[in-house]
């Protein structure tokens, strides 16, 4: 099993580790020290040309001996793969040192604000994906693929997520992993949005994180946005997961949480001291604001699509 420190964790990047199970340890050191072909397979290898043999585990002799036979270990490498792993762990452990309930509540929270957040921005452009079967949920007043009427949508939609994060929130109901993930389905254009092509996707996402401000005159001749405003969303860098495809011809992109932000939300709330319920979390208010600003640079790319494309 492969796992990355960065990522969600937020680490260093390349900062990974590598997991085997003790039965599959055993019998890898067992073929080491019994067949001569198999360990001149690995000797040859190109192993060490991922691994150095002071990274190995010491459960590994035989394969640490192979990669030495095949080459010296480089220190620097080593000290440099030593430094990203341990970084990336600080940030692991400080955040599966949050309690379970409040970090759970605090997923929760983000999640139903940035859902509530895309929801209001009222277009077709930003369609959310929210159930187990890819249905997309549409902003009230536009048309929906459910039989939920228009004021109905965002909550008849929600209910899929709201039992998964039950069951975490509210021990004992079951066992799914409360979601840190929003999936949006995009459209470009203003009058009879087009579904994005798997490349138009990327394209976005490259220009999410671009500063724009160069198209700002053609934007702000098609737009009703303040010059301004336009140059202000336009030259913000704005970063969000790559686009994935989720069946033929359908493709999504996603915003998600970060273990740090996880964290400074938890120290926000031993800060305040208070009870918070009933309101806006106050991390996740001030993340808010950066997540408006992330919309809205998107919504402003999609419904003036051709400036972008030319």
């Amino acid at each position: 099993v492969l796992c990355t420190g960065s990522k969600f964790y937020g680490g260093p990047p390349f900062s990974g580790a590598a997991l085997i199970s003790n039965n599959h340890a055993h019998e890898l050191e067992t073929m080491l020290a019994t067949s001569d072909q198999f360990r001149r397979l690995v000797e040859t290898s190109k192993l060490a040309e991922y691994f150095d043999a002071p990274l190995m585990s010491d459960m590994l002799p035989g394969v640490t001996k192979a990669i030495q036979q095949s080459r010296e270990p480089t220190l620097s490498t080593v000290r440099a793969v030593c430094l990203r792993w341990t970084l990336a762990l600080h940030e692991i452990e400080r955040y599966h040192a949050i309690p379970q309930l409040q970090l759970d509540g605090i997923i929760r929270e983000w999640v139903r604000e940035v859902r509530k957040l895309i929801t209001d921005l009222g277009t077709p452009c930003i369609q959310l994906i929210c159930d187990k079967n890819g249905e997309t949920v549409t902003s009230p007043g536009h048309s929906t693929p459910s039989t939920c009427s228009d004021d109905d949508t965002f909550m008849c939609h929600k209910s899929d997520l709201d039992k998964e994060l039950d069951a975490r929130y509210h021990p004992g109901k079951g066992d799914e992993v409360v979601n840190t993930i929003v999936s949006i389905a995009l459209k470009h254009g203003e009058k009879n949005p087009t579904a994005l092509t798997l490349n138009q996707y990327k394209l976005v996402h490259r220009l999410m994180a671009m500063d724009l401000r160069s198209f700002a005159p053609q934007v702000c001749q098609r737009s009703r946005l303040p010059p301004k405003c336009i140059e202000r969303l336009l030259q913000t860098r704005c970063f969000m997961a790559q686009p994935v495809t989720i069946a033929k011809d359908r493709h999504i992109i996603r915003v998600a949480m970060s273990a740090a932000f996880s964290w400074e939300c938890y120290e926000q709330e031993r800060f305040f001291l208070q009870d918070v319920h009933g309101t806006v979390h106050p991390g996740i208010k001030a993340s808010l604001e950066d997540d408006s600003i992330l919309f809205e640079k998107l919504l402003l790319i999609l419904e003036n699509w051709q400036v972008f494309q030319e």
